[in-house]
């Protein structure tokens, strides 16, 4: 590699995190707040229309298709019975794919892909109320995105599980990579915060900002941590500690095994088990898959970690065998997504 597509890739990998890049960002994102970027709403057949609990599915395609996954995902939020309002970020979007969601939706939004899926968050809470506190009925509300495959099993068995009583907002995982947040890929809200000053607060103030660490930092973690600090209590489906704990103890046990000599998956455990001994904080949904599925009855699985598996975690090519292992699920929809790719 020469030293010009070296320095390249690093200014391409480090520019986007850099001070000055995000500061940019956070301008342009504040600007954008003087705008709008609905370009078009479909009113949907709202089969849950005497519903008292809300989702906003946030939803991005660069062709404009709304996918079988997808579809079936929407459907399981109205099956769960959440009134759902499907906001996409599509550059396009044709009607016959707005056709197969409407009969699950509330409505459906179109809108310009600015501030990415919390933008679209943002823009779907607006047009449910959830901004001018106009849900007081409301009891249960979920942010939920396409960043993920499934359930392996109805979504109703997952949101019936929420403890209402013991927390004032709740998801599937937790993550503490630079400070505690719930994942927002599948996010629930109780009436407690959603009627709460500085829930309201924290959306009115989110900038449009097109920077996927932005939004990581300033948006997914800071939500949870502006909630908490108002004295706001979180819980989760799988609580990453104990996940955690689960992971150190199967790779303590196969630590006993008979090394193989320059075996990858021995230098990738060892070096998996080094961070979990010092407690260092790791993207769970990526770097414990197989045990959030196989161990604690987790419903999704990230798309990236199947698509991309950024964090070159061995043996993620069997999610299809361990998903169809742990449960009787139908994987089809998410091998024609792949195929579409």
């Amino acid at each position: 590699m020469s030293r010009a597509t070296a320095a390249f890739r690093w200014a391409r990998r480090e520019l986007p995190r850099s001070y000055p890049w995000l500061l940019a960002h956070s301008c342009i994102g504040h600007a954008r707040r003087l705008r709008g970027f609905v370009r078009r709403r479909w009113i949907g057949d709202d089969p849950c229309r005497a519903s008292s609990d809300h989702a906003v599915y946030a939803h991005y395609d660069p062709e404009g298709m709304i996918h079988d996954y997808v579809v079936e995902q929407v459907r399981q939020l109205a099956g769960a019975g959440f009134r759902v309002t499907f906001v996409t970020n599509a550059r396009r979007l044709r009607e016959t794919s707005v056709a197969l969601v409407r009969p699950y939706c509330r409505e459906i939004i179109w809108r310009r892909n600015h501030g990415l899926d919390f933008g679209a968050y943002k823009d779907g809470l607006r047009a449910v109320g959830a901004l001018t506190q106009a849900l007081a009925s409301c009891e249960r509300l979920v942010l939920m995105n396409d960043s993920v495959y499934g359930p392996f099993f109805p979504l109703r068995e997952v949101t019936d599980k929420a403890p209402t009583e013991a927390c004032d907002f709740w998801g599937i995982t937790d993550s503490w990579e630079r400070h505690f947040h719930v994942q927002t890929y599948f996010i629930m809200f109780f009436k407690s915060a959603i009627a709460s000053p500085a829930f309201a607060r924290f959306w009115r103030r989110l900038p449009y900002v097109n920077s996927k660490s932005w939004v990581i930092r300033h948006g997914e973690v800071r939500l949870s941590q502006q909630l908490t600090r108002h004295r706001l209590s979180a819980r989760v489906l799988c609580p990453y500690w104990d996940v955690a704990r689960s992971v150190c103890e199967k790779l303590s046990r196969a630590g006993n095994a008979p090394a193989v000599a320059s075996d990858p998956r021995r230098s990738y455990a060892d070096e998996l088990k080094s961070n979990l001994v010092f407690g260092r904080a790791l993207n769970g949904t990526h770097y414990f898959w197989d045990t959030l599925i196989a161990d604690f009855r987790a419903p999704f699985i990230k798309r990236d970690l199947i698509l991309k598996n950024p964090q070159r975690i061995p043996d993620a090519w069997r999610w299809a065998e361990l998903i169809s292992r742990h449960y009787p699920c139908d994987l089809e929809a998410i091998h024609r997504h792949l195929q579409a790719r």
